[in-house]
């Protein structure tokens, strides 16, 4: 049944069955059931259409003004809007609620969902730069389900050079971002951003970490302690530089006390202390200082260790001072000048000058209170030298130490008799020292 131009009025109230029927003009209907396939070449304003077969529409398609819109003339397709500029452009209504993360409605605009929530499978959007299709050739984005309650992960796969597709990064259902691997540990290789504010980075045999400063020298990593600067890693020219606002500590873990500690100050104040024992990495290949870059003071408690590392080369003391000597036994008045002393491990020399008054004393010359105790020896062989101003006694005079005492005597040579003050006569100067052990 064929109709040209525009139906009467008739056929619009008479229900139309026909094999085939060709309208070329306006076609108002009710209702319109096309059991074979429709082919409409001008516009179709339709209520209710039921359509068994296919429906051929070669111009734009209108579905409820805007919910479906096809752009026959770019070959674009619209949801929500009328004037698609893609491909598929997809346009909800103004939305004012504000963004929850736990309720897609204040954000999805396109739901793609797997109907089921079995363990590691997924459901996601694939893209292709190819003109032939390839399952294994895609990069993507995909959701895949795991085993608690609607528990999901982010997926990021890409397509390398050459090889099939991978996942190159994926977010976890904890919220961790893991590139080049799919878990956290830190022994799998990749990079983890960690939800709770941790970051690791793990590589096979090379470097797992750049860090590069371009232009100026400065600052390159930054340490902060509740969001208070507290040190830095920079660089000055080809130089690393560490900066603390305060101390530096270095310390092995498990250990009680730091190993190296760095104070903070400005010249003398700036110190470097130890608290363990510093060794070269070469046995007796490194020196301490040089001829040109010199330590000024050593301050050492224990032992020095000179050329060996035997007892005999142990040095650990070395000092000098002065002394307060006396004489015994004196009835005058005994004054003394130049009491010093040199002590290196427990070898002590001493010296004193001692001026008589002019009393006759026929006491021994003894001169006591020497600033360390003598070793204690079988035949008392410590002894000393003498000279003297002005003193008539022409004779040679030696001195004796005293055993495990503070005091030496003046003796002639072969004579077991001291001399007396008497012998050197009155108002005269006495110059000696003495060398001993102590104890």
């Amino acid at each position: 049944m064929t109709y040209v131009g525009k139906k009467p009025a008739d056929i619009i109230a008479t229900a139309v069955d026909t094999t085939t029927g060709t309208f070329s003009g306006e076609v108002d209907a009710g209702s319109l059931d096309v059991s074979g396939n429709a082919d409409i070449d001008g516009i179709t304003n339709l209520d209710n259409t039921d359509i068994d077969g296919t429906l051929d529409v070669s111009g734009d398609l209108t579905v409820d003004t805007s919910t479906l819109y096809v752009d026959s003339a770019n070959n674009r397709v619209g949801v929500g809007t009328v004037s698609p500029s893609t491909l598929l452009m997809v346009e909800p209504s103004a939305r004012t609620t504000n963004f929850s993360a736990s309720d897609f409605a204040t954000y999805a605009d396109i739901l793609v969902k797997n109907p089921t929530n079995d363990s590691t499978c997924a459901t996601g959007i694939a893209f292709i730069t190819d003109a032939s299709t390839y399952t294994n050739g895609a990069s993507g984005i995909a959701c895949i389900s795991g085993s608690g309650d609607s528990e999901s992960s982010l997926a990021f796969i890409t397509r390398p050079n050459g090889a099939v597709a991978a996942e190159a990064m994926r977010i976890d259902s904890s919220g961790n971002v893991l590139v080049g691997k799919t878990s956290t540990g830190a022994e799998n290789v990749g990079i983890t951003l960690g939800s709770t504010g941790y970051a690791s980075f793990t590589r096979d045999s090379n470097i797992a970490l750049f860090l590069n400063r371009e232009t100026n020298d400065g600052t390159i990593a930054e340490f902060r302690k509740d969001n208070t600067a507290v040190g830095s890693i920079g660089v000055y020219s080809t130089d690393l530089v560490i900066t603390s606002t305060d101390d530096i500590f270095f310390n092995v873990a498990g250990a009680s006390n730091n190993i190296l500690q760095l104070y903070g100050g400005s010249g003398a104040n700036s110190q470097v202390k130890f608290d363990s024992p510093v060794f070269p990495l070469t046995d007796n290949t490194r020196d301490l200082g040089n001829s040109t870059e010199r330590w000024k003071d050593l301050y050492l408690s224990g032992s020095v260790y000179l050329g060996g590392t035997g007892s005999a080369n142990k040095l650990d003391d070395y000092e000098t001072g002065t002394w307060t000597p006396t004489v015994n036994g004196y009835s005058g008045t005994a004054t003394f000048a130049n009491a010093t002393y040199t002590k290196v491990g427990d070898l002590v020399h001493v010296t004193v000058q001692v001026s008589l008054d002019g009393t006759s004393d026929g006491s021994s010359f003894q001169v006591r209170s020497l600033p360390f105790t003598s070793m204690n020896t079988t035949n008392s062989v410590f002894g000393g030298g003498v000279s003297w101003t002005n003193s008539s006694f022409s004779n040679n005079i030696y001195i004796l130490v005293s055993s495990s005492n503070t005091q030496f005597t003046l003796y002639q040579p072969g004579d077991s008799l001291p001399i007396s003050y008497t012998n050197i006569g009155a108002n005269k100067t006495i110059r000696m020292f003495a060398i001993y052990r102590s104890t």
